[in-house]
């Protein structure tokens, strides 16, 4: 009758039951006792489920089992940890049941240590070899970042199921080892006890993932082709991490195609498509994507508002930004300190100060640093670099050292309006000031900077000041501001560009248009011809 009640949901049928069993005696048996706790926590009514554990006399391994498994669930893990400590002292031994149970209240970095104990006991009594469990150890050491000691469980398993290979998959994945999680389920299709069976969805779905993160197309469209044979592209969230491994790797057309034939996509699957167009410079694509999706009835999530807000300030495409903003305030998401800071940052960037400075005055960053940097990148794109130096240096006295990003928004600022003066003094506090070791992108920052100005040459010998060697942006930044005049520079910063990568055109097309400019149509020909051998 208990599990009736618990299939129809019905607590008031349950009581009534509970009432049936108190009448008849029944309730101290153990057996009973252990179905009624059952049924009081399945339903959520676990104050019900200790009353009956607390009243019961006898109890067994399955009672403790029962309850312990019960106040994890519910995330109670500190009474768990005490039942699990009581139930030992009482003389009862735990079992495999007992150990899956109690391993999963250890899944927080605070609590490893215990986890490891526990582990030890595992050992002890031999039940490492039990799969369940060790899928709970691989689970719990992945939870806590301990990657490596998840990876030797596993590997230590005789035996592994579905759920041990999308457990060790899954886990790589959340701490961001995609090639750990693609070698693992590479290794799965090799494994002749998982090959016999049916393929499961979330195993798939853990594969994708590691796809997205490390960025494989071409394993991605490998899984895409498996999903389809067996019958899992209709479900919404491997469709939803298609679209984002398509996306991201800006095959924009094919995310697109699939979105479409998805039978129901839902915010997250729209967000996702309108991100990838902002981040591969498809602006107005984003923007159509964004207004099916409202036509839809749809709120977008953070992200995608973020998102397109990033797209306006790249696209300087304010007007769109200001009615995204207008909708913000009617929605009442424009609280939100993250969004404040994506709609600061698209106001200073298109050459708004008006509105930035309106958002700047109601705007209290606190002591998150990304809020920081976003008031003080605003500020210098708004080219008052007086405030931001005095929001640096506020931001500091108030404990907060600022990060490398802070100098990136403020060089950024400085390259935009060719403010060389104020550049050169923020990279020099940076040292001086903050005690921040400049990194190769402030470095060409600094180099565009110098060399938007007309001093070229000073950029060259910036770029060669540098602590490592300078990459091929830096250098190709200088050598999109040579002139005719600068040939011999030219030539210089030119052989460093192909040194670096001898196939990319980039380099090649500015070198010729600049000895077009110079009337030195042989020199011309021959970079043509370099072209088309290293490319072609």
């Amino acid at each position: 009758m208990l599990k009736a009640c618990i299939c129809a949901g019905s607590i008031s049928q349950g009581r009534v039951a509970h009432n049936e069993v108190i009448k008849a005696g029944l309730d101290l048996e153990a057996t009973v006792a252990n179905a009624l706790m059952d049924f009081y926590i399945k339903l959520s009514c676990l104050d019900d489920a200790l009353k009956v554990f607390a009243n019961l006399i006898l109890k067994d391994v399955v009672s403790w089992d029962t309850i312990i498994a019960g106040l994890t669930d519910s995330g109670y893990i500190s009474s768990a940890l005490n039942h699990y400590e009581e139930m030992q002292s009482k003389g009862f031994e735990p079992n495999k049941y007992t150990y899956s149970c109690i391993l999963k209240s250890f899944a927080n970095e605070r609590l490893i240590f215990k986890g490891m104990l526990v582990h030890d006991q595992v050992v002890r009594c031999g039940l490492e070899s039990n799969v369940v469990v060790s899928n709970t150890l691989a689970d719990m050491y992945g939870k806590c970042a301990c990657i490596k000691e998840a990876c030797k469980v596993f590997l230590n398993m005789t035996i592994r199921d579905a759920v041990s290979w999308s457990t060790i998959i899954a886990r790589c994945v959340e701490h961001n080892y995609s090639v750990l999680a693609l070698h693992y389920f590479e290794e799965m299709h090799q494994d002749p006890l998982y090959s016999k069976k049916a393929p499961n969805k979330s195993v798939y779905l853990c594969g994708l993932k590691a796809c997205a993160l490390a960025g494989d197309l071409v394993l991605g469209r490998m899984l895409h082709d498996v999903t389809i044979r067996v019958g899992f592209e209709a479900d919404l969230t491997i469709g939803t991490t298609l679209v984002n491994i398509y996306g991201n790797h800006g095959s924009i057309e094919e995310a697109a195609f699939l979105l479409n034939s998805m039978q129901d996509p839902n915010e997250v699957t729209w967000g996702l498509m309108v991100v990838a167009c902002v981040q591969h410079d498809l602006f107005s694509n984003a923007v159509v994507f964004l207004s099916k999706m409202l036509e839809r009835g749809m709120v977008p999530e953070k992200a995608c508002f973020i998102g397109i807000l990033n797209g306006c300030s790249k696209s300087e495409a304010i007007s769109y930004g200001r009615l995204l903003h207008s909708y913000l305030i009617e929605c009442e998401l424009d609280t939100d300190n993250e969004v404040k800071s994506a709609l600061l940052n698209m106001y200073a960037k298109c050459g708004s100060s008006r509105d930035s400075f309106g958002i700047l005055e109601c705007f209290s960053p606190g002591n998150d640093i990304s809020l920081w940097d976003a008031k003080i990148a605003a500020s210098a794109w708004s080219g008052d670099f007086v405030a931001a130096s005095q929001f640096l240096h506020t931001m500091y006295t108030h404990g907060m050292k600022p990060d490398n990003v802070v100098f990136i928004g403020l060089l950024s600022a400085c390259c935009n309006v060719g403010a060389v003066k104020e550049g050169y003094q923020f990279f020099s506090s940076m040292r001086g000031n903050f005690n921040i070791e400049p990194g190769m992108e402030e470095y060409n920052l600094m180099a565009e900077l110098l060399a938007q100005a007309g001093l070229t040459e000073e950029a060259e010998a910036f770029l060669l000041s540098m602590p490592c060697p300078p990459d091929f942006v830096g250098w190709m930044s200088l050598l999109t501001c040579c002139k005719a005049s600068d040939i011999g520079l030219a030539r210089r910063i030119f052989h460093q560009v192909i040194q670096l990568d001898p196939i990319d055109a980039s380099g090649y097309v500015l070198m010729a248009n600049i000895c077009a400019d110079a009337h030195m149509w042989e020199d011309v020909i021959e970079i043509n011809n370099h072209l088309h051998q290293f490319i072609y």
